[in-house]
Order: structure tokens, then C-alpha cells, then sequence
């Protein structure tokens, strides 16, 4: 049986969202209001360490790869599935 929110329509799973940068602490808001509404959370950031990595709403974090977005960030969409870049 689906699990239904008021609206009475089934809930379905939010696809994940990716929010670049994890050393600020706008960035960790952002990712503790998306986790708390059910979206899975990848993180992007400079180093593993960074401040948003560690919060149980980031799903993922990934250690920012050398070279332009353009030429990396394809590929992290690819293989996690997200639609929304923050």
C-alpha cells in the first residue's frame, strides 16, 4: 500500500539534488532543508573534511574532481541521477 500525504495522491521518492561547495554554512542549511523533506543530498565540495559532508543529510560527498565543471559534472549527474544542481 502507498503511503499518501494529504493531498490523498501516493507520495513518490524524490530524485537527488547536488549542492556544490560544503565548506559554507548557507550550503549546510540548504542540505539539512532538503534532507528534512525527504531528498537525497550529493555534495561537492574541496576536500572531505568540509563542514556539510558530515551531516547526516548529505548522502553522498564527492571531493570536487581538477579541470572546468563542464568537464566533470556530467558525469556526476549520470551516475547519481539528479535533477537539480544547487
Amino acid at each position: 500500500m502507498a503511503t499518501l500525504h494529504s493531498g490523498g495522491r501516493p507520495l513518490r521518492p524524490h530524485p537527488p539534488a547536488i549542492v556544490l561547495g560544503l565548506d559554507s554554512a548557507i550550503n549546510l542549511s540548504i542540505i539539512r532543508e532538503l534532507g528534512q523533506k525527504g531528498v537525497p543530498v550529493i555534495g561537492v565540495g574541496t576536500a572531505a573534511t568540509s563542514m556539510a559532508a558530515a551531516s547526516r543529510h548529505c548522502s553522498q560527498a564527492i571531493i570536487r574532481p581538477a579541470g572546468l565543471i563542464m568537464s566533470w559534472m556530467p558525469d556526476i549527474v549520470r551516475r547519481t541521477g539528479a535533477m537539480a544542481l544547487l
